[in-house]
């Protein structure tokens, strides 16, 4: 996977944790379960890159919580996501 390619894989994710958080509050089951079954995708795919570059030291279960919408993890692993991006988004960032 390219730089460029990560970089849109990981704004994805990024973007899907937003989303979740934001559908937390309301009741369609429907749009949570599709998120979550997205999010967790997204989540296996990247989990090598995500594993080398954070700086979390229990990512695992924190990106799970998130996946199940507990508001906390959410902001933590976007807060992760940010900084994984920016770190990949860097000039000087090699090829993943």
């Amino acid at each position: 996977m390219t730089r460029e390619e990560l970089l849109v894989e990981l704004r994805e994710l990024e973007r899907l944790y937003v989303e979740h958080g934001k559908n937390q509050r309301e009741e369609n089951l429907q749009l949570k379960n599709k998120l979550r079954l997205e999010l967790s995708d997204r989540y296996l795919r990247l989990k090598p890159h995500i594993k080398k570059t954070t700086r979390l030291q229990w990512y695992e279960p924190v990106y799970s919580y998130a996946i199940t919408g507990n508001q906390e993890y959410i902001e933590t692993v976007r807060e992760d996501l940010g900084r994984i991006i920016d770190q990949c988004a860097a000039p000087d960032a090699g090829e993943a």
